[in-house]
């Protein structure tokens, strides 16, 4: 008989960097919400850089997120993403605090 098989790839994920004034702790619990992976550190200026990856319109979400809303009590002034990218597999299986 016919055999039929489909290989099914998972879709792309998406990949931003990004730079915005948040606490480390609100901005996880947030990503993993959307089951995002990726890390965020405190940076010596006072703001908070990470990387993001997951499926597109679930880092949309969370970008939407980042300049928006934010952490209670954050203002934010600036959320800028930078070196966007699709990546055919995940760089991380978690989504972690990076102690400086």
């Amino acid at each position: 008989g016919l055999r039929c098989s489909s290989s099914r790839r998972t879709p792309a994920s998406w990949s931003p960097l990004f730079t915005i004034d948040v606490k480390t702790g609100v901005l996880q619990a947030e990503g993993k919400k959307l089951g995002l992976v990726g890390w965020v550190q405190n940076t010596e200026s006072g703001t908070v850089q990470g990387q993001l990856q997951g499926p597109k319109n679930k880092v949309r979400q969370m970008q939407d997120w980042l300049k928006s809303t934010g952490s209670p009590k954050s203002q934010i002034i600036k959320a800028e993403f930078k070196n966007e990218k699709n990546v055919e597999s995940l760089d991380y299986s978690a989504f972690s605090i990076i102690r400086s």
